[in-house]
């Protein structure tokens, strides 16, 4: 296939994309079909299927394509950051700065956390203390996209557990937390503080919570979780 060609393809699969995402944020995944996005892309069903092999596989990619703007912004913001303590809380900006600068991605990554996927065999990819991310780890996922959407995942985990772990040495995290456990539970704490389920927003309207003072009392708890008793910093 001739460089062209090439580039053709690259830009086609990213208009399919654009459509996609902003049909997700508009109308949610169920309520987006194929062929409706094969419609307001402007392809034939068929060629949008040579893509995409189904609705999931076309989800995985935009999922992966928002995850990887989050983390490249986030690598910029904590790159010029004097300590790891900075880096937490730059990446923590960059998420709110994402919601406000990108509502409809925001729309459309807030509706795509609540899909599962085929992702087959996966265990222990995420247990490699090697800093080498590298396709490979899943090559038992046969779907592209949804390999691309793993490997993103982890390059986000890596990212946050570097940051950590540049924490603990420089005594600003407690040195025996379980790192990606904790990492984890950082992650889903912050995504549920800034979009509650319908459960917890029932819960916070029922008792008269402000939806901003719920999320300052999350980010509070969990700067407390990681940060060393006074006794223990260096």
């Amino acid at each position: 296939m001739s460089e062209r060609m090439e580039r053709r393809k690259k830009e086609r699969r990213n208009e399919i994309m654009d459509v996609t995402e902003k049909m997700i944020a508009r109308k949610g995944v169920q309520g987006m079909t194929m062929k409706e996005v094969a419609e307001e892309a402007d392809v034939a069903i068929g060629t949008l299927y040579v893509y995409f092999k189904n609705k999931n596989s076309l989800c995985a990619a935009v999922n992966a394509r928002i995850n990887r703007q989050m983390r490249v912004m986030m690598e910029e913001e904590s790159a010029s950051c004097s300590n790891a303590c900075k880096k937490i809380r730059a990446t923590i900006d960059v998420v709110f700065e994402f919601r406000e600068k990108y509502p409809d991605k925001w729309s459309a990554f807030k509706e795509l956390l609540l899909l599962n996927y085929d992702t087959e065999n996966i265990k222990g990819i995420y247990t490699n203390n090697g800093s080498n991310l590298d396709i490979n780890d899943f090559k038992d996922i046969s779907d592209e996209n949804i390999r691309d959407l793993l490997l993103e995942d982890k390059k986000m985990s890596q990212l946050m557990k570097d940051i950590y772990k540049q924490g603990i040495q420089e005594g600003c995290i407690r040195s025996e937390i379980d790192l990606l456990p904790t990492i984890i539970f950082m992650r889903m704490a912050l995504f549920t503080a800034l979009e509650p389920l319908p459960y917890a927003q029932r819960m916070l309207e029922a008792e008269n919570i402000d939806p901003e003072h719920f999320l300052e009392v999350v980010l509070d708890l969990t700067r407390h979780t990681v940060r060393p008793k006074s006794s223990e910093k260096r």
